[in-house]
């Protein structure tokens, strides 16, 4: 899928500065492969019911533009 995708597809509140250097520093390439792995427990006392325990994620890219500066 195209990188420009990433913006419209992962959850503003999943890895929010991940998400924010992804969005505003990548373009022109596509994503080749996406993953993400969860670990969460249901608690009552937290925001919407669940503790998120563990949150990881990799992306693979091809052809990528990309902004340093």
């Amino acid at each position: 899928m195209p990188v420009d995708d990433l913006r419209r597809l992962w959850p503003a509140a999943l890895g929010e500065d991940a998400r924010r250097w992804v969005t505003d520093n990548l373009s022109a390439g596509r994503v080749t492969l996406a993953g993400v792995d969860f670990a969460a427990q249901r608690d009552p006392a937290a925001r919407g019911g669940w503790r998120t325990d563990k949150a990881a994620g990799s992306i693979k890219f091809t052809n990528l533009e990309i902004n340093y500066l």
